[in-house]
C-alpha cells in the first residue's frame, strides 16, 4: 500500500528476464508450490509465465521432437525409458508407474543397455560389434526366461531369467509392442517425403504413440485425470499444427517436391521454439516474462531478474 491509498493487486506486479526459461522451474516451485509449508493466515500468490516456448515447457513436444531423432539414437535404455513415463505414452501402451518401475527392474536384471540388435550396434561400432548388452538379448532373456522355468536357468549358453511370472507376461508384450513401434518409427523416418505425405505419416505416427485417455486411472485421481487429458489434447493440437504449418508454407510455395527429414525436423523445431508473446501475458496475475522489444508494461510495479555480466545489456 501506498499511505493506505493505493492497494496493489497481483495483476499490478511484473516480473521482467532476459531469459525466461531460466528461471521458469523456480517460479513454479516458488509460486505454485511453495505455499503449502505457510500457513493460511497468507494467501497465495497466484502468478503466470509468459513467452515460454511449447519445446521448452511441453514434455509431450519435448518428447515428440526427440523421437524425430532416433534414427540417431543409440535407444539408450535411459532414453526409451523416459519416453516410457510420458502420460500419453503410458496411457497408450497401459504402463503404469508401478508397471515402469517394474520394467526398469527387469531391464537391469536383464542387462539392456544400449542398440537394438547387433547390426544396429555394428553401424554404430563397426563390424566387430556383437549383440551384448542389447534390447534383442534382454528381451530375449526375459520373454525365454517366462516360457522356460520358474527360477534363472541356463540354457545353450544363454541366460534365462525368470524375472517375469503370470500377468507380467503381458506387460511384458506391451514393452514388446512399445520398442518395435518405436523400431519401425525410426526405420520410417529415413524415408523423404512430400508435405502432405508427411502430414499423413506423422499423423498417423501420433495415433499409434500417443493416448491422451488413460486405462488405468482410478476414481480417485478422476479430477487429476481429467486435467491430464486435458494437457495431452491442448500437447496433441499443439503438434498437429505445426505439421499443419509445413504443408500449408509448401502449398503456398507450390514446392511439392520430396522433404528429408532433416529439414521437416529443423521446420518443426523452431515452431515448438518460438513463444507465444500474448500467451499468459496479463491475466490478472504476477506475470513472469522475457524483455521483448516493443512490449508495452503498464504496471504499477516492474522487477527485473538476471542482470548478469553478460548477458544484459549482452556482452
Amino acid at each position: 500500500t501506498n499511505n493506505g491509498k493505493e492497494k496493489l493487486t497481483p495483476k499490478d506486479v511484473l516480473v521482467m528476464c532476459p531469459q525466461i526459461e531460466q528461471y521458469a522451474p523456480y517460479v513454479n516451485a516458488v509460486f505454485t508450490r511453495g505455499w503449502q509449508d505457510l500457513n493460511d493466515e497468507v494467501p497465495p500468490l497466484p502468478c503466470s509465465i509468459a513467452d515460454r516456448s511449447a519445446k521448452d515447457s511441453d514434455p509431450l513436444i519435448a518428447g515428440f521432437s526427440e523421437l524425430l531423432s532416433l534414427p540417431d539414437s543409440r535407444f539408450q535404455v535411459s532414453q526409451l525409458l523416459s519416453f516410457m513415463r510420458l502420460p500419453a505414452i503410458a496411457n497408450k501402451f497401459a504402463i503404469n508407474e508401478e508397471a515402469c518401475e517394474k520394467i526398469t527392474l527387469w531391464l537391469e536384471q536383464a542387462s539392456v543397455h544400449w542398440g537394438l540388435n547387433q547390426a544396429h550396434k555394428q553401424t554404430i561400432l563397426g563390424e566387430n560389434a556383437n549383440n551384448s548388452f542389447t534390447w534383442q538379448q534382454g528381451l530375449s532373456r526375459l520373454l525365454r526366461g517366462f516360457a522356460y522355468a520358474d527360477v534363472d536357468s541356463i540354457y545353450q549358453e544363454q541366460l534365462l531369467l525368470s524375472a517375469v511370472e503370470g500377468d507380467d507376461g503381458v506387460l511384458l508384450g506391451q514393452l514388446f509392442l512399445f520398442i518395435e513401434q518405436l523400431h519401425a518409427f525410426s526405420q520410417q523416418l529415413t524415408t523423404a517425403r512430400s508435405a502432405k505425405d508427411w502430414q499423413s505419416f506423422l499423423l498417423k505416427q501420433l495415433e499409434l504413440l500417443f493416448s491422451p485417455n488413460s486405462s488405468f486411472s482410478t476414481e480417485i485421481n478422476q479430477i487429476n485425470s481429467q486435467q491430464l487429458t486435458s494437457q495431452i489434447n491442448h500437447s496433441l493440437t499443439v503438434i498437429e499444427q505445426a505439421i499443419a504449418a509445413l504443408v500449408e508454407y509448401c502449398q503456398h510455395a507450390h514446392f511439392d517436391e520430396k522433404i528429408d527429414l532433416t529439414i521437416v525436423v529443423d521446420f518443426l523445431n523452431n515452431h515448438f521454439s518460438q513463444g507465444d508473446a500474448s500467451k499468459q501475458f496479463m491475466i490478472g496475475q504476477v506475470t513472469f516474462c522475457s524483455m521483448l522489444p516493443m512490449r508495452s508494461i503498464p504496471f504499477k510495479v516492474i522487477a527485473v531478474l538476471g542482470l548478469n555480466d553478460g548477458e544484459f545489456p549482452r556482452q
